[in-house]
């Protein structure tokens, strides 16, 4: 739900239900999966409400209920001890994007003494790296592309129908279409199926296969 505008509802003190902010800029009212489940994980029966300490062997799924004081003088001695036999760099944190709790993550890491602070967004990086080195600078903001402005969109090698976050990127290429934005779309194999209602008219298909070549 990273940067999406939501809409939720509560009575008597409980999460009722979800949706999305049609005036939000970046889902504009739509929502994923993920979002829709906030109910069901907030009151889901197996979510952590208090510290478990494992007392069986590892992936036996034993664990017993401890107080947060033991909980915490556990973390600390395990980390102090870590620390002293192998030093402070031994510690990193692999994080999301960007999170309410990041400033917390980096500043913990600072007071331990480690600079390791990752980021593990497996598809957040990658689409900002590709973005800045094919088009030269890095999208800005949330919006990402400019589609209400834009009179050529090249769909290179994805499928916005059924592979794109529901942040109503299909329909801003369908309202621009409409609008009489040409559409080109260059994919590695011919899925008629899967792009005849995003093409919905004459737009021009580009196939093209990868081709490997082995030394």
């Amino acid at each position: 739900m990273t940067g999406c505008g939501l809409n939720c509802y509560v009575k008597d003190g409980r999460l009722i239900r979800v949706e999305g902010m049609k005036e939000a800029p970046t889902n504009k009212g739509k929502l994923c999966p993920k979002a829709f489940a906030s109910v069901q994980w907030v009151y889901s029966p197996q979510r952590l409400r208090y510290p478990l300490k494992r007392v069986g062997k590892k992936g036996e799924g034993k664990f017993k209920r401890i107080t947060w004081d033991e909980a915490l003088d556990t973390i600390a001695s395990r980390l102090s001890e870590l620390k002293e036999k192998h030093g402070p760099e031994s510690l990193a944190i692999l994080s999301p994007a960007r999170r309410s709790y990041s400033d917390y993550s980096q500043r913990f890491l600072i007071a331990h003494g480690s600079p390791n602070y990752g980021h593990s967004g497996l598809c957040f990086v990658q689409r900002e790296f590709g973005f800045a080195y094919t088009v030269g600078f890095p999208r800005l903001g949330m919006d990402g592309e400019d589609y209400e402005h834009a009179n050529l969109i090249v769909v290179w090698g994805a499928n916005p129908v059924y592979a794109a976050a529901p942040q109503g990127k299909l329909r801003r290429i369908l309202d621009a279409k409409e609008r009489g934005a040409r559409l080109i779309v260059i994919k590695p194999e011919m899925r008629p199926r899967q792009i005849s209602g995003f093409l919905s008219g004459p737009a021009p298909m580009v196939p093209w296969r990868w081709q490997c070549c082995m030394s």
